[in-house]
């Protein structure tokens, strides 16, 4: 397989391999015949062994990150938007002259490569990307899928999850918005989840958007979303809607805990992942694959049998009667529908929040205090972990201290744990039979980890070591 944006090149070095979208394109050009080569500085640090064990079990090639020595072999250097200039290989690669990717140039190159679905939006990418890629393999599709998550489907002792390798002519992507680099994408088809603020102002993004949607033969927009409904009538009918008044719209729906059954278009469907927002990921997989020509009745069967991704609402344990789910939640939008799915259970909620990074947490800051004050209802608690620290330049000025400054006054109960050790006695302490843990939080591998221990603590066992998946 030749991707142009790698023409002649064949020994491709990722520098930060360990973030889910680098790792999945490295397995991806591994599997395609090409030279693949990696370092972390997760790595160097002794974080995440079971990611790179993984790697390594596919023939991917880990180095320290380091300026020198280096590989002479390396042809080009994969980066993503959070390498910053100043990273040790990205100076040794313009040194030499090196080819130097970005990450979401290599996913649109590969993408050119096959026929495309692509999915965007600022919630839901990761589980309407898989969602379609089940239904793709159910109708006989049997399409390549390229996600920003693990997928439990696609993962073995050797393989993470987030990609799958298909023998047919489609590949299904997870496209982000975060850097605005999905305006540089042009898929056959193009699936937009929803527009919310998160890492830009929806009149940045709608711009972003634009370009993505436009180049499309065929389109999936929410009818829900405002920003979406607006995009809807500068496209035509190239516009399949789905949500409430769309094209694609859930009758009679049951929802629970565990999940949800519906009526499409007089067909029942059954959905094993709780939350109307999980609903919504569902019909925009519909629509995609009405778009693909998949009959609805192979799309039931491919969502019944979902399998979920890991930690997007996963049931670690129910030690003593108490729920302990970790989620990726980490913006207002998927704070708020995690929470309410949350209180789908009777019981009182737990909510331990990590923000996943300083300029996020600043650019939110007014959302989140609105997302808290009105989403931690009476007898709820709010756990507010130190903000995650990816390292580069960041500006470090504020702090979860600073978040918790700003609810006082409101009604909510908030505590910042001086550290993870009091947070979980904090919740052995608090939490009572049909109380539920939620733990919340984006791109630290640990916090997986920390559900794990409490659900040990809960079940009056000692806290081990991180499990090694």
């Amino acid at each position: 397989m030749e991707i142009a944006v790698l023409k002649g090149l064949k020994r491709i070095h990722f520098t930060g391999i360990g973030g889910v979208g680098m790792s999945a394109l490295a397995q991806l050009l591994q599997a395609w015949g090409y030279e693949v080569s990696g370092s972390d500085r997760a790595r160097d640090q002794g974080r995440d062994a079971w990611l790179y064990r993984k790697l390594e079990a596919q023939g991917v090639r880990l180095i320290p990150q380091a300026e020198d020595p280096w590989d002479a072999r390396i042809e080009c250097v994969v980066v993503s938007s959070a390498i910053e200039d100043s990273n040790p290989e990205v100076r040794e690669a313009k040194r030499r002259a090196l080819q130097v990717v970005k990450r979401s140039e290599l996913l649109a190159s590969c993408m050119l490569a096959r026929r495309s679905v692509a999915v965007s939006g600022t919630g839901g990418k990761s589980t309407t990307a898989a969602l379609i890629a089940q239904i793709g393999a159910e109708g006989a599709l049997d399409p390549t899928v390229v996600l920003g998550a693990f997928a439990r489907r696609y993962e073995s002792p050797e393989a993470l999850g987030n990609v799958r390798l298909g023998g047919g002519e489609w590949l299904v992507a997870e496209v982000d918005e975060s850097d605005g680099s999905v305006r540089d994408f042009r898929p056959e088809i193009a699936v937009l989840t929803n527009v919310s603020k998160d890492h830009f102002d929806l009149p940045a993004l709608a711009d972003f958007f634009r370009p993505f949607l436009g180049g499309a033969r065929q389109i999936v927009l929410s009818a829900e979303c405002p920003v979406s409904a607006k995009l809807a009538t500068e496209l035509g009918d190239r516009v399949v809607k789905f949500g409430r008044g769309g094209h694609v719209e859930a009758r009679n729906v049951e929802m629970n805990r565990t999940g949800s059954s519906f009526e499409v278009a007089g067909l029942r469907f059954c959905l094993p992942m709780p939350g109307r927002h999980n609903l919504l990921n569902a019909l925009a997989a519909l629509a995609a694959a009405r778009c693909l020509g998949v009959p609805d009745r192979a799309s039931r069967e491919a969502l019944a049998e979902f399998g979920g991704l890991r930690r997007r609402w996963t049931l670690v344990g129910s030690p003593r009667g108490i729920d302990v789910v970790d989620d990726f939640a980490h913006s207002p939008l998927k704070i708020t529908s995690a929470l309410a799915t949350a209180h789908l259970s009777p019981g009182r909620v737990h909510a331990v929040f990590q923000p996943h990074g300083y300029g996020p947490t600043r650019f939110l800051w007014k959302e989140y205090l609105q997302t808290f004050e009105q989403n931690i209802l009476p007898g709820d608690w709010l756990y507010l972990l130190e903000i995650y620290d990816a390292g580069g330049t960041a500006d470090r000025s504020i702090s979860s201290r600073d978040l918790a400054k700003g609810m006082e006054g409101m009604a909510v109960h908030v505590m910042q744990p001086h550290d993870r050790t009091e947070l979980i006695e904090s919740l052995k302490r608090r939490a009572v039979p049909g109380d539920l843990v939620l733990v919340m939080g984006a791109r630290d591998h640990s916090l997986s980890e920390l559900a794990e221990d409490i659900v040990r603590s809960l079940a009056g066992l000692p806290v081990s070591e991180p499990v090694q998946r």
